[in-house]
């Protein structure tokens, strides 16, 4: 008899790694590197049930604290500062190409 994969989803049903398919959270297959693989990833294998977590606690917004990351924004139109009204630079002109172009004959 081929080792059962139970599912990490409890009642599972649907395809299952390397082919396998599942029915009611549990699948049998023999093949060595469907079963390493799942157990790596938190299938049970045989009669041992995958751990299901505990999911964390929920959160109470109301005690969460805020922490400032980065410069605050600011909008320059309504809180302008000295350097934000600098004149554009002009960028240093073209100087013309040394490079000799092919004409069309050659």
């Amino acid at each position: 008899m081929a080792p059962t994969l139970h599912s990490p989803v409890p009642d599972f049903t649907g395809a299952g790694p390397g082919g396998t398919w599942f029915e009611g959270g549990r699948a049998e297959t023999d093949d060595p590197a469907v079963l390493a693989y799942a157990r790596r990833r938190g299938y049970g294998v045989d009669e041992e049930a995958p751990e299901v977590p505990e999911p964390p606690a929920p959160v109470d917004p109301r005690t969460v604290q805020v922490e400032q990351v980065g410069a605050p924004l600011r909008d320059a139109a309504a809180d302008p500062h000295p350097n934000d009204h600098l004149p554009l630079t002009e960028p240093e002109p073209r100087k013309p190409s040394t490079r000799k172009r092919p004409s069309a004959k050659e």
